[in-house]
């Protein structure tokens, strides 16, 4: 449904106009075609199963079904811990593996008795080339990987 959409301002229109009563809550990350580490921001929008927000994101985004707060300290700490400069794709991959401080519901890579970490899925974006990597299964299992990649077109940038 969004996915057709060119521009950021696509996207939220399209969004702000869905019934969204039918939706299970969702955090969604809406990247502007020209963002790079030196320029632009990335939107996110939350969506509680009532109320709609949007807001700029914060690195790294969170999110927990339990102990909300407890888990956002951890996890960002564990952020601020693994993602030292320079930042680089294998310390994301690494941070997404992570059970900092211990293998859990507070660890990125999460494990709970009733829930844990079922997927990973890393895009990377150039002004060639748009690939995305699936991991099946948490990423400290290493589990099986897809890969797709896709030839940018112009109208992309638009």
């Amino acid at each position: 449904m969004l996915a057709p959409e060119m521009s950021v301002s696509g996207v939220v229109n399209r969004l702000n106009s869905l019934h969204m009563g039918s939706y299970a809550p969702f955090t969604l990350l809406v990247f502007a075609p020209d963002l790079s580490n030196r320029h632009g921001h990335v939107i996110a929008f939350q969506w509680d199963g009532h109320v709609l927000t949007q807001r700029p994101s914060v690195e790294p985004m969170i999110s927990s079904s339990v102990r909300f707060e407890e888990v956002m300290v951890a996890r960002r700490e564990a952020y601020r811990t693994i993602m030292t400069e320079p930042k680089t794709v294998d310390k994301a991959w690494a941070f997404h593996r992570s059970h900092v401080p211990q293998a859990g519901y507070l660890s990125v890579c999460m494990h709970r008795d009733d829930a844990n970490t079922v997927s990973f899925t890393h895009l990377k974006v150039t002004t060639d080339v748009m690939e995305m990597v699936y991991v099946d299964g948490s990423p400290c299992e290493g589990g099986e990987q897809t890969s797709t990649v896709l030839a940018r077109t112009a109208g992309l940038l638009n």
